[in-house]
């Protein structure tokens, strides 16, 4: 694995004019509209807290075992 030193990251960056920032931001508001988009084609459903809950309990759960349907071999 390469390690550049601070000043070659420093220069590196000044070259760049701040396109990783640019980029950066690109991004986020890229994903941004994916998601909105998914959003709206789905019907703008609601989004409350009780749709975002997630239960797991722990005794319910499936085995490996289980889920793996094994079986012996001769």
């Amino acid at each position: 694995m390469k390690v550049y030193t601070e000043e070659f990251s420093r220069a590196y960056s000044q070259k760049l004019d701040g396109q990783v920032e640019r980029r950066m931001r690109q991004a986020i508001q890229s994903i941004g509209s994916f998601w909105y988009t998914a959003w709206v084609d789905a019907g703008q459903p609601k989004l409350g807290r009780k749709n975002q809950e997630i239960i797991f309990e722990p005794d319910s759960a499936i085995t490996d075992a289980e889920r793996l349907q094994v079986r012996d071999h001769e």
